[in-house]
């Protein structure tokens, strides 16, 4: 026989049935930001961003690579604080228009693997972030 529990608001809420093994989802917890966790997500997203350039739909799913305990909506909308930031939004577009130039040039090479260009998702983020922190200046942005 199921039970049922009253909500706040009257509705019923269906709390399972007795005897029956149910399993409840675990709880998510916030994710906690820090300086790092923010570099890895401006990094990230310009690098997406570029190669999202010619037409191809901006798709996030790439940030699975480096968060992958944390829902890309949540990475998407701490993107969008830290633009709020005043100056954030045109070091971002620097830094993205520097990474294209040297994105263009090493990609598919074999100190920038990369099999597929098009793709918004198909390359692997951490190695094209080491490679971008190598290589750029960001200080001088």
């Amino acid at each position: 026989e199921a039970r049922t529990k009253k909500s706040k608001k009257g509705k019923e809420k269906d709390t399972g049935s007795v005897g029956e093994g149910t399993t409840q989802t675990p709880r998510r917890h916030r994710f906690l930001w820090n300086r790092d966790y923010d570099e890895l997500v401006r990094d990230a997203s310009v690098i997406i961003k570029a190669r999202c350039r010619n037409g191809t739909r901006l798709d996030w799913g790439a940030l699975e690579q480096v968060f992958p305990a944390v829902p890309r909506n949540s990475v998407r909308q701490r993107l969008v604080h830290l633009k709020e930031t005043p100056g954030t939004e045109t070091y971002l577009t620097r830094l993205e228009d520097k990474w294209y130039e040297l994105w263009t040039q090493h990609r598919g090479t074999d100190i920038l693997p990369d099999p597929d260009p098009e793709s918004a998702t198909n390359f692997d983020l951490a190695t094209h972030i080491k490679f971008l922190r190598k290589h750029l200046d960001k200080n001088a942005m």
